[in-house]
């Protein structure tokens, strides 16, 4: 049986979280600018962690996913990223009621936050493809997203999570096996790679301590 390993940001991935970055405090809000046989350990948290609230108290929060910036050379992509981090918002029961977006253009940001407003939304995602790449049987695939998840209602938005997630896909090589040639594996597609890097995200969330009741 063949193993694909994941790869972060900063070498092999492990089967163990990685070091935490420590939550910042008072982030103000940056603009966002324009296999089979294989065998993969859960994922865990986001490689870096800017932003995280003390409490979550998000969980009965209507939520809006919207396309992500993505770079010029991965046209499309951006949506794609948006929609599977939206997919597996609802597969995990992460928040309420989460919604994807698709029809929203990039905009800046505090036009975003009216428009959330306007259809009712209490937080807004918005993200930012900031590596994209689909690799072959002989290159890698890697993906790197940046997420912010905002509170919109009641006065001046605030954002409650802001973190960085990446991922690298390796092809499985040929190997020789004196009678016969064992055949290699594509590398892992970038789709796989941004839906890992969602759990990862979800995985965020869901460990901060719930409000209680």
């Amino acid at each position: 049986m063949v193993l694909l390993f994941f790869t972060g940001c900063a070498g092999e991935y492990a089967a163990t979280a990685p070091a935490r970055t420590s939550p910042g405090k008072g982030v103000s809000i940056p603009e966002m600018s324009g296999h089979a046989g294989a065998e993969f350990v859960m994922a865990s948290l986001p490689e870096e962690i800017y932003a995280t609230p003390a409490v979550n108290y998000t969980a009965n929060a209507r939520v809006g996913v919207f396309p992500f910036h993505e770079p010029d050379y991965a046209p499309g992509m951006g949506c794609v990223a948006g929609r599977i981090l939206c997919d597996q918002l609802q597969k995990r029961r992460v928040f309420r009621e989460v919604a994807f977006q698709p029809e929203m253009p990039p905009m800046p940001l505090r036009d975003l936050i009216e428009t959330a407003r306007l259809r009712g939304l209490d937080l807004i995602i918005t993200g930012r493809l900031s590596d994209y790449f689909e690799g072959s049987a002989l290159l890698q695939s890697r993906v790197s997203e940046i997420i912010q998840i905002i509170s919109v209602q009641g006065g001046k938005p605030n954002v409650l999570w802001y973190a960085k997630a990446c991922e690298t896909g390796s092809p499985a090589r040929s190997t020789d096996l004196i009678f016969f040639l064992s055949q290699g594996q594509q590398a892992p597609s970038a789709d796989m790679l941004m839906k890992r890097n969602a759990e990862k995200f979800c995985n965020m969330i869901l460990e901060c301590p719930r409000q209680r009741r």
